[in-house]
């Protein structure tokens, strides 16, 4: 007959057998686990990396006007790199495009092969009165304010009323026979395969002007300035408000470029014209 203590012995040599089973459970949860956690921190990632990629594409609305500022940083002088400065973002290819088929005609070689003399004298002249040191900059005076839905109805509707003119491009250089773009391409001094394509460049460029989207943009109060590293102000645009948008995905200036490729550069030409619709109105539109 077992006495008290051998029964108590008993009742400790016999196995736990419910830690056997939490072991069993742990180690079966153990993978799940595992790849909980790695789902989650492939989530957060994701998360940081999205959040970080919006904020970036939201803070490059400033990229078109560093754009222009960097043409005086530089001392930029060629003239491919200075179009594609102040036609940037959105258009930045088709101007690119554009100008090495137009770079040597007989038409425009003239006007760039002077532009680099006339930019060097710009900053050489900017320097003996301000110093070697000046830099360009959007200097902000006033507020950086995000467009609501109301005011980029007005820039959409504004792009969108231009339409009928894009339309009326499109038109004449659909309707151009071979003659015509022979005659366009004898005008300019180029080949009629390189005449073919500059229409079809201007084509294009009207056409991403009627089916456009314009998704965002901002208002930001300031002006442009040059300035050496002592501060002094050695030029500067009066004060203006930029009107910066995202069209057809890209930012670019919708107001105030002129003022800053003017004091960028020295010159209204590069300023003013855009040489896109000059070779269509001088070239294209005459021959029709």
């Amino acid at each position: 007959m077992n006495t008290e203590n051998e029964i108590h012995e008993n009742e400790n040599l016999q196995p736990h057998h419910h830690h056997h089973h939490k072991d069993a459970a742990n180690a079966k949860s153990s993978p799940a686990k595992k790849i909980i956690i790695a789902a989650l921190t492939i989530i957060l990632i994701c998360a940081a990396s999205f959040g970080i990629f919006a904020l970036i594409r939201n803070v490059d609305y400033m990229r078109p006007v560093r754009d222009i500022c960097s043409i005086y940083n530089n001392r930029e002088t060629d003239t491919h790199k200075l179009l594609k400065l102040i036609y940037s973002s959105s258009d930045r290819k088709t101007y690119s495009q554009a100008y090495k088929i137009i770079a040597n005609s007989d038409t425009y070689y003239n006007y760039f092969e002077n532009l680099p003399a006339q930019l060097e004298e710009y900053y050489r002249d900017n320097a003996a009165s301000g110093g070697s040191d000046i830099k360009m900059k959007f200097d902000t005076t006033g507020t950086k304010d995000k467009m609501d839905d109301s005011q980029l109805a007005i820039i959409y509707n504004e792009i969108e009323a231009q339409a009928t003119s894009y339309q009326q491009i499109i038109d004449t250089i659909d309707n151009m026979g071979k003659e015509d773009i022979q005659t366009f391409a004898d005008s300019m001094g180029i080949s009629y395969r390189r005449a073919s394509s500059l229409c079809d460049i201007i084509r294009s460029r009207c056409e991403s002007c009627i089916k456009f989207s314009l998704s965002s943009g901002y208002y930001i109060t300031g002006r442009y300035v040059l300035c050496n590293k002592t501060g002094d102000t050695v030029d500067k645009t009066d004060k203006l408000t930029l009107a910066v948008i995202k069209f057809n995905g890209k930012w670019c200036i919708y107001d105030g470029r002129e003022d800053g490729v003017r004091l960028a550069t020295g010159m209204d030409s590069l300023a003013d014209n855009d040489i896109l619709w000059d070779i269509y109105n001088n070239y294209i539109k005459t021959v029709r």
